[in-house]
């Protein structure tokens, strides 16, 4: 769906990387508890009966969490993928926040300034980015991990890069065409 509350998961891909190679990969489907919507079929090629058999998130939830705990969280449009993932876990009883965050649109942003769109297709096409599976989670999960290794190798990006972390979640619930920088300085 657009947004975590009342939509679900139909998959998930964890792809670990050290900011220069993928070191783990992980992904599962998933069973939302309710039909497939025809759009979400279309975007992702997700239907009703390649999610016969698969596991709720609860039964994930720990796998998952292991996956995720002492990492930065990174997406495209983190914002996104978080909240979809926060609510899941709190659906399941078991409350979860990545302790920190980082948002490769807003990253691409500030490390590969002059693109006429930062959506992760375009992203990929401009810079060669194979993406075999586009909307599926392991798909996007391996771009956004090669677009971000690509961003590690700039000049001065492990200081960009910790200076969106520590920025918290401001950074985050920003549209994303909205730099933080104009935002602070609004008056009071």
């Amino acid at each position: 769906g657009s947004h975590a509350r009342g939509h679900g998961i139909t998959e998930i891909a964890v792809v670990v990387t050290d900011g220069r190679q993928i070191l783990e990969r992980w992904e599962t489907l998933v069973d939302p508890g309710a039909p497939i919507p025809r759009h979400i079929t279309t975007l992702t090629g997700i239907d009703d009966d390649m999610l016969a058999g698969a596991p709720a998130f609860h039964q994930i939830a720990d796998t998952l969490r292991e996956k995720l705990e002492g990492r930065v969280f990174v997406a495209h449009n983190v914002g996104f993928d978080h909240t979809f993932i926060r609510d899941a876990f709190e659906a399941s009883g078991t409350p979860w926040r990545a302790a920190q965050r980082a948002c490769s649109v807003r990253l691409a942003r500030k490390l590969l300034p002059g693109h006429a769109s930062y959506g992760l297709g375009n992203l990929c096409r401009d810079l060669g980015i194979e993406n075999s599976a586009r909307h599926r989670a392991m798909g996007d999960a391996e771009a956004t991990a090669t677009l971000l290794h690509l961003m590690m190798a700039r000049p001065h990006a492990e200081t960009i890069i910790a200076d969106v972390i520590k920025r918290g979640s401001r950074e985050h619930w920003l549209p994303q065409h909205v730099p933080v920088d104009d935002f602070e300085r609004l008056p009071e």
